[in-house]
Parts: structure tokens; C-alpha cells; sequence
């Protein structure tokens, strides 16, 4: 699973969409109008604004929660404000604009060396992914690796090692990850696909 950021105050983008779509988003990319994250690191870069005392101020439900069809008997589903679904929710502009804020606060904490702790881990038992699995903050993380008891046996199965602190995890080449979200966080509002 990952996660789409897309700005809503997109800079110029001089490829037409409708042309040249691979063009048009890899020039979003490019042009930092849109972001990717995996499961785990976006996770991990909102604990670590948390850290540094970014408080959540819940999005704003997004165009899937309003799109329903010309009937009076369905109603729009009630949005939770989370930060967690691929569901095109809104951060809105002062969110965004606190959690670059905070996280312009960690990086001076970041080492610029790389860490040594691997990112993934083998395991080969449920008793020894446990080990890991029980310090997975992330409930859809944590329900993902749990159900995949059966991958255990034989080779084993890669997951995330959830044991480095969030300073190693965004240590050496990882910390461009937090730079570039702080510059697309002062962009303003962003949805989350």
C-alpha cells in the first residue's frame, strides 16, 4: 500500500494532461506537485511530526465521500478525519503548513550518516515476527503482516523492522524524504490518494 500526495496549489505544469498523461504525472513528480510514500514511511514521517508537536487537526473528506448518486435514500458516508485511506481526503492548508513546521524542527535530530539497522527483516516463525509485529503502530500495517502466518514457513517472509527509532529510520539518504514533504507541506492543502 502507498499513498499518493497531491498538492492542490500545483505549480505550472506546461505538459497537457489529456495528451501525454505518463508525461503530465511524471512532471508532477518532478515539480514535487505530488509525493509517494509507502505505508511505513508515512506512518513513521506523521509520528515523527507528532514528536515534534504537529496535533493533528483531522482532514477533510474528499470527493469520494461526496460523489453519490441522485437518491434521496442513500446518504454520504460519515468521514472519520483520518490520515490512513487512499480515499483523496484534504489536508487543509494549516495542517499541512504545522506538520512541515514540525518537521522542519527534527531535522537538525536527523543524522546525515546512514543508519546501521536494516529497514526489512527475515523472519521464519509467527513467534519471531511477533517480536516485531507487537511494536507496529499501524493497525492496517500490523493486520497485514499478521494475517500472513502462512508465509512463515520455508524461506520466510521480508517485513518491515520496526525497531529503529524514527532518527535512524530517517537517517543518511532517508532524510530527503522529510525535506521534500516539508517543501510540498508549505505548498499548502494536499489530498491523500
Amino acid at each position: 500500500m502507498s499513498y499518493d500526495l497531491v498538492s492542490l496549489n500545483r505549480s505550472n505544469n506546461p505538459i497537457d494532461r489529456d495528451k501525454d498523461p505518463d508525461a503530465y504525472y511524471e512532471k508532477e513528480y518532478e515539480l514535487k506537485n505530488t509525493l509517494n510514500f509507502s505505508l511505513e514511511r508515512w506512518s513513521r514521517i506523521l509520528k515523527l511530526a507528532r514528536l515534534y508537536g504537529w496535533q493533528p487537526a483531522s482532514t477533510r473528506a474528499g470527493p469520494l465521500y461526496y460523489d453519490v448518486p441522485d437518491n434521496p435514500d442513500i446518504k454520504p458516508l460519515e468521514w472519520n478525519g483520518g490520515y490512513f485511506t487512499n480515499d483523496g481526503q484534504i489536508v487543509t492548508a494549516e495542517d499541512a503548513s504545522e506538520l512541515g513546521k514540525a518537521l522542519e524542527q527534527a531535522l537538525d535530530d536527523l543524522p546525515d550518516h546512514e543508519s546501521n539497522s536494516p529497514r526489512y527483516v527475515e523472519v521464519h516463525s509467527f513467534k519471531e515476527a511477533d517480536d516485531y509485529i507487537s511494536l507496529m503502530e499501524n493497525p492496517i500495517l500490523k493486520s497485514f503482516v499478521s494475517k500472513r502466518e502462512h508465509y512463515l514457513s520455508g524461506e520466510g517472509i521480508s517485513i518491515p523492522n520496526t525497531k529503529p527509532f524514527l532518527f535512524e529510520f530517517f537517517s543518511g539518504s532517508q532524510k530527503k524524504y522529510v525535506i521534500d514533504f516539508i517543501t510540498f507541506c508549505k505548498k499548502g492543502a494536499f489530498e491523500i490518494w
